[in-house]
Formats: C-alpha cells, structure tokens, sequence
C-alpha cells in the first residue's frame, strides 16, 4: 500500500494516493512508522494538512517516531498551501525533537516566503540557513 500510494504522490495523483491509503486502512494492517508517514506524505500533498497533522499527532501519541521524509512533508505542504509562517515553525518544532533536517526543508520555506510576496521574511530565512550552516543550493539562491 504505502509504494503504491508514494508512487501515486510522485505522479501527481493526490486522489489515486488518497484512494490507496483508505484502502490500507479499511484491511486494519497494524500501521507502523512507515505506513503512518505514508498517511502524512498522502494528506499534506493532497492539502489536507490538518488531517496531515492528525496522522502525525496519532503517531506520536503511540511513540512512533516520525522521520525527516514526515517531517518535510508537513512543511513543503504548509510552504505550497502559501503559509510559510508556519512552515517555518513545523520546521523548528522537527530540529527541536533532534530531527536532522534536510536543506530541501529549508529551501521549501524560503520558497514560501518567496512565492507569498514576503521579501524581508525571505532574506531573513535565507541569513538564517547561511548562519545555520545549510547547504544553499541554487533553488535557494534563485528565491532570494
């Protein structure tokens, strides 16, 4: 279920993936990390980012770990539904749990910042990866 339904996320098919992950759902499979975060990919690409965050909320609450890939689906999601603000901070809260994430994590809230007109906040994420050490690559470059 959950290489059927990321296959359908890589191929732009939110309804297919969607379909996909009710499916595993009604078979009552123990879902594990790998399936919840395949629930949080699904969602936070379809726009449903409260149920994103539910599927996170759940996974947490049985002491499974999400990973960086669940992490940065939340926030590329926050960052393409043009709320960078709190893409921002679901990317805080994922390095405060000691989660080591990626630069396209950080490169997603720029770009939100960028696409929502946010000039100042933009350049101020982009200082704040140069301080941090994140690998600024020409996506980043390109949103400042």
């Amino acid at each position: 279920y959950t290489t059927v339904a990321n296959a359908h996320v890589k191929a732009a098919c939110t309804e297919a993936a969607l379909r996909i992950t009710a499916d595993m759902l009604r078979t009552g499979l123990e879902l594990d990390s790998i399936a919840c975060g395949t629930l949080v990919n699904v969602h936070a690409h379809a726009g449903r980012l409260e149920d994103a965050i539910a599927w996170l909320s759940w996974m947490e609450a049985r002491c499974l770990r999400p990973d960086v890939a669940t992490h940065s689906s939340i926030i590329r999601g926050f960052a393409r539904a043009r709320r960078p603000d709190e893409a921002a901070r679901w990317l805080h809260k994922a390095e405060s749990e000691q989660v080591e994430m990626e630069s396209a994590a950080h490169e997603a809230v720029l770009d939100g910042f960028a696409r929502t007109g946010q000039a100042k906040q933009a350049e101020q994420w982009f200082r704040h990866m140069e301080a941090s050490h994140v690998l600024v690559g020409t996506p980043a470059v390109n949103c400042v």
